[in-house]
């Protein structure tokens, strides 16, 4: 079954609650009370997603999300909102203006050195561009690492999500893009390879064959609907 798409006709999530699920395992509590607690990778995204009150014909297109679903059978892909990093949400120039550069240095395209001159040819340092982040080098399944090219993956924050095809990650740390995430890599990468911070999109699927339903309300309003998730592998 193809992945299906959050519909445009719809809103977004007003709260997204994702977090990382594993299991530890014990043999419980010696003698001397204390325990030895086991770890392995096992971790899948889990995800508590609240819409807003839905409008009009919204509730019946979100019906007809649910029923193309077929319960837990079907994935669907949907956008993850990922506030204070830098990314691009209007123009070039709102970025641009968002990470600092003045209003003179955006009308001119370039940026003088810090005493006002410029090169020989009259201009001066290129602008940082809102372009998505690519990967530098090739990166395993696994690794937990991996070095990002471009204003944006050189100064995402820790605690920002990305997502490369459309598997989704969260940023522990970040030394001028060597970036350190959370899950591991999902598949490899290789070079190139394009990573969305601006507006990064996780494959799931319903936690429950009945995770998808909306209430019938004879009133121009429907409340808000809740949606549970779980991270979809299969491509």
């Amino acid at each position: 079954m193809n992945i299906l798409d959050w519909p445009s006709e719809l809103p977004l999530f007003d709260v997204v609650d994702l977090w990382l699920s594993g299991s530890t395992s014990s043999s419980g509590v010696g003698l001397d009370g204390r325990e030895q607690i086991l770890w392995r990778e096992n971790r899948v995204w889990r995800g508590a997603l609240s819409l807003p009150a839905l409008r009009g014909s919204q509730p019946m297109r979100l019906r007809a999300l649910a029923a193309q679903l077929r319960g837990r059978f079907g994935r669907f892909r949907i956008p993850i909102c990922n506030r204070f990093t830098p990314r691009l949400q209007t123009t070039e120039a709102d970025f641009l203006a968002k990470i600092g550069i003045s209003a003179t240095d955006i009308a001119n395209g370039y940026s003088p050195w810090s005493d006002g001159t410029l090169f020989t040819d009259g201009t001066g340092w290129a602008l940082p561009t809102s372009a998505e982040p690519v990967i530098a080098f090739a990166a395993p399944s696994g690794a937990r690492i991996i070095h990002m090219e471009n204003y944006i993956g050189r100064h995402i924050e820790v605690g920002a999500y990305f997502s490369i095809n459309d598997f989704l990650y969260r940023v522990v740390e970040n030394v001028d893009g060597a970036v350190s995430f959370d899950p591991p890599l999902r598949e490899a990468v290789i070079a190139g390879s394009t990573v969305n911070v601006s507006a990064p999109m996780f494959v799931c699927r319903l936690v429950s064959d009945d995770g998808m339903r909306v209430p019938e309300h004879h009133v121009r309003i429907t409340p808000s609907v809740g949606i549970e998730v779980v991270e979809a592998f299969d491509r």
